[in-house]
């Protein structure tokens, strides 16, 4: 039964290896595969790039599990940093764990560099190889969060027909879309080395972000958004062999500008942050967000909308230490591109 299911949606399974560890075993990632007979679009998902972050299996697993494709190819790597999963760490723990490297910072990769250099550029050549027509990114920004896309800013050389197919997919999607911070954020947190930045930036490929909820947690209303979400997309890209009616969030911001994120990381004190907020509201500036209170429970700290825009994003931990990012706001992107 199952060989016969698995020659009818015609799915791969393969393993990519980057390096061997010093026990013999193979430090690399999964990759899958369903083709259609026909030829078309190619549209490739990745999850796992922070291990944390493990939503991804899920929403590629069940888009394998459930979709029939009348035309073109469909990739996924549903865990692009095992070890980080395994020890549900953002980071690649290969070595001292001071030492311990952010994958999705190390793109596009050096095959000749540290681990996760030659992992990332694994990935990238395998992405890359496949010609896709669009790449997504399957991450998780909080519990206390609504699904949302990041797209990238262009570091260079600005390419309208790239970043007008892009908005089109993302747009596609059915939830929010916000500019990443301007461009100078945009470097500065280098942005430009995430698999989707380097991608859109150095291999000029479609590509963008899908945050849905919070770390370590797979909850079921956000892996619906991500199926559906990307079922959208294949269908406005004529991939699907089977009807499928465009699915919108009922918490889709929608505004006559464009937005990008606003990272807010106003917390000086340490304390119990208590959230005054709601998500996916309209807030203005100076209207508080958040209050940061001692041990005893009392304000030391009140911490107020820095602009007009909505609220995407709380922070999910009950105590609040100084510079850490409290919340996000998708505000009007006053040069979108």
């Amino acid at each position: 039964m199952f060989k016969k299911l698995f020659k009818r949606v015609k799915n791969e399974y393969k393993f990519i290896e980057a390096f061997s560890l010093y026990d013999g075993t193979k430090a690399g990632f999964p990759l899958m595969i369903k083709k259609s007979p026909k030829k078309g679009p190619v549209v490739f998902l990745a999850g796992v790039l922070h291990g944390e972050e493990v939503i991804g299996i899920e929403v590629i697993h069940r888009i394998f599990e459930n979709i029939k494709l009348k035309r073109g190819t469909l990739y996924a790597i549903p865990v692009a940093n095992m070890p980080g999963l395994s020890l549900a760490t953002r980071f690649l723990p290969y070595g001292e764990q001071s030492k311990w490297e952010n994958l999705n910072r190390s793109f596009p990769g050096d095959e000749n560099g540290g681990p996760a250099e030659k992992i990332a550029a694994t990935i990238y050549k395998t992405i890359v190889s496949t010609k896709p027509d669009l790449v997504i990114s399957l991450h998780a920004d909080s519990h206390n969060s609504i699904p949302y896309i990041i797209l990238d800013r262009f570091i260079s050389n600005p390419d309208q027909k790239l970043l007008t197919i892009t908005k089109k997919l993302a747009e596609a999607f059915g939830i929010t879309v916000c500019n990443e911070e301007s461009l100078e954020d945009y470097l500065a947190d280098d942005s430009e080395n995430t698999l989707e930045g380097a991608l859109f930036n150095f291999a000029r490929i479609p590509a963008f972000t899908v945050e849905l909820g919070g770390p370590t947690v797979v909850k079921e209303s956000f892996v619906r958004v991500g199926v559906a979400g990307i079922k959208n997309v294949l269908e406005t890209l004529d991939m699907l062999d089977e009807p499928w009616r465009l699915f919108l969030a009922k918490s889709k911001i929608k505004t006559n500008y464009p937005l990008k994120m606003l990272i807010i990381s106003g917390a000086f004190h340490s304390g119990k942050i208590s959230y005054k907020a709601k998500l996916g509201r309209k807030i203005k500036k100076g209207e508080i967000i958040a209050t940061v209170e001692d041990i005893f429970g009392k304000v030391k700290e009140i911490i107020k909308s820095p602009a007009d825009g909505y609220l995407i994003s709380l922070g999910y931990h009950i105590l609040s230490f100084p510079g850490q990012v409290v919340a996000t706001l998708a505000v009007k992107d006053e040069k979108p591109f």
